[in-house]
C-alpha cells in the first residue's frame, strides 16, 4: 500500500518524482541482500517495480530525464556492492531505459547508449569464446555449467560445483530476462507513441541473437529422449 501512496502522490506534482524514487532506492540499499527477510524481500521487489510503474508515467519520465546517468551510475554502484539482486537490478534498469526512450524519443543514438551501457556487463561475458564454448556447445556443456547435482549426468562427475553452477543459472537466467523485457518495452513505446526506440536494439543482436539461439537449442535437446537420459529424474 505504501508503494501506491508513492504513485499518488505524485500525480499532478513532478517535482516530487525524484524525491520518491530516491526513497525507493534507499530502501532497496537499507537491507543486505544476503539476510533480507521474507517480508522484506517483498518491499524490495515492490520497490523497484514502483520505480519501474513511475517511469512509465511521462510526467515522471520527464522529470527524471535530466537525472537519468546519475541514476544509472547510482543503480550499477548498487550492482556492484551488491544492495541489490538481479532482478531488482533489471526492474530499475527497465525504468531507465523507458525514462530514456520516453523522454529523448527523437534521439536514437541516446537510446543505443543508453541500452550499451545496461547490458555491457552482460555482452562482455557472453561474447567471451571461452564461456560460449564452456557454457553452450552442447546440451551435456549446459548442464555442466548450470545444471544440478541430481541430472544424471553428473550425479557421479566429482569435478562438478554445484554452488558455482547455481550462480551462472541465476546469471544466465537474469541476463535473458532483461534481454527479452528491454526490447518488449521498446516495442510497445514504438506502438503507442510511433517512436523509433526500438530500433536502438540492431546493434546488439549481433551478440545476443547466437547466445540465444544456441541455449533454445540446448533446451530443445533436452526435451527429446536422448536429452532426457542426460536429465535423469533431476
Amino acid at each position: 500500500m505504501q508503494f501506491v501512496k508513492c504513485l499518488e502522490a505524485i500525480g499532478g506534482h513532478p517535482h516530487r518524482v525524484v524525491p520518491v524514487v530516491q526513497c525507493l532506492l534507499a530502501i532497496l540499499g537499507s537491507q543486505s541482500v544476503g539476510v533480507a527477510t521474507e517480508d522484506g524481500n517483498a518491499a524490495r521487489q515492490q520497490a523497484a517495480t514502483t520505480v519501474t510503474v513511475m517511469a512509465s508515467r511521462e510526467e515522471a519520465a520527464k522529470a527524471l530525464c535530466q537525472h537519468l546517468n546519475p541514476l544509472l551510475e547510482q543503480i550499477q554502484e548498487m550492482w556492484k556492492r551488491g544492495s541489490i539482486r538481479p532482478g531488482e537490478r533489471n526492474a530499475l534498469y527497465e525504468a531507465v531505459l523507458i525514462v530514456s526512450a520516453t523522454a529523448n524519443a527523437a534521439s536514437l543514438e541516446h537510446q543505443q547508449k543508453t541500452l550499451e551501457w545496461i547490458w555491457t556487463e552482460t555482452c562482455q561475458r557472453w561474447s567471451d569464446p571461452a564461456w560460449f564454448e564452456r557454457t553452450l556447445t552442447d546440451a551435456l556443456s549446459l548442464l555442466r555449467s548450470t545444471g544440478i547435482k541430481s541430472c544424471a549426468c553428473l550425479s557421479n562427475d566429482v569435478s562438478f560445483d554445484a554452488a558455482k553452477a547455481g550462480k551462472e543459472r541465476l546469471h544466465m537466467y537474469h541476463a535473458v530476462q532483461l534481454i527479452e523485457r528491454l526490447p518488449r518495452r521498446l516495442l510497445q513505446l514504438k506502438r503507442k507513441k510511433g517512436s523509433n526506440a526500438f530500433l536502438a536494439i540492431v546493434p546488439h543482436l549481433k551478440w545476443t541473437i547466437p547466445v540465444v539461439v544456441r541455449l533454445l537449442r540446448c533446451i530443445h535437446y533436452l526435451a527429446s529422449p536422448e536429452g532426457r537420459k542426460l536429465l535423469g529424474v533431476c
